[in-house]
């Protein structure tokens, strides 16, 4: 069997799914594989071996009342171009371990998070993110997550960031200092609604390519320290923050 594309899809009276015998060392695809197994609680996929996927996309979707979620070691990611909203919508998550993903070939990681609303903690430091293109609305609605360590991005081929971080309410610190958006073409509601933003690290943002870029940080207070790399982006911020303060726009 090489595909597994929506073996288990809307089997919504699931709670629990005993996958331990299945060999998966063949499959390729694995597009919607428990999307919208709405009454799933636990799934354990220890014993799968995903060498070969090239496709997650949605794997997990809409999987709103999954608490817990393992992965083995087989579960080998180097080949997955695809991750689009692969946990997108699972509202009861509030851990994933994701510490053996290779995502040295991802391409599309939109939506990857996408109202996650119960998740406490997110380390993504082993993410690979070099070929990624797409992070559209990746942590869209995270709205439990208080801080989100992404030093480790590469996103030099990154061309969407749209509403990559709106409605993150409870976020307090986002430092985006080691971005790379010099092919960034629409930032749209990117930090939209993080309203409990304390500090804001964009000082080394590179817009020169981005043609969309409406509201992106609406909702941010204007107590928020911002941190910016010269005055053309302060009267920016200046002019996109309500009743922005001067004074907490930082050149540095």
């Amino acid at each position: 069997m090489t595909s597994m594309s929506r073996m288990f899809y809307k089997s919504t009276s699931l709670k629990n799914i005993d996958v331990s015998g299945f060999d998966t060392s063949k499959v390729v695809n694995m597009i919607f594989m428990f999307n919208n197994c709405s009454s799933l609680i636990s799934l354990d996929l220890s014993s799968f071996n995903t060498s070969n996927v090239t496709n997650m996309e949605a794997m997990f979707q809409n999987d709103v009342n999954l608490e817990n979620i393992t992965f083995g070691d087989n579960f080998n990611t180097s080949k997955v171009k695809d991750m689009i909203a692969m946990f997108a919508s699972c509202k009861k998550l509030s851990y994933i371990n994701l510490s053996n993903f290779d995502t040295s070939n991802v391409k599309e990681m939109q939506s990857m998070f996408y109202y996650c609303e119960n998740l406490k903690s997110l380390d993504l430091s082993n993410f690979d993110t070099s070929q990624v293109i797409n992070m559209y609305a990746m942590f869209m609605n995270c709205s439990s997550l208080k801080e989100l360590d992404l030093s480790s991005f590469d996103t030099s081929k990154v061309t969407n960031m749209q509403s990559m971080f709106l409605s993150c309410k409870n976020l307090e610190n986002l430092n985006l200092s080691s971005f790379n958006t010099s092919n960034v073409t629409t930032i749209s509601y990117m930090i939209n609604n993080c309203s409990s933003l304390k500090y804001l690290d964009i000082r080394n943002a590179e817009l020169s390519k981005v043609s969309t870029c409406l509201q992106p940080f609406y909702g941010i207070k204007n107590t928020t320290k911002i941190y910016v790399k010269n005055n053309t982006e302060k009267e920016y911020m200046n002019n996109n923050i309500s009743n922005a303060i001067s004074d907490n726009i930082i050149i540095v």
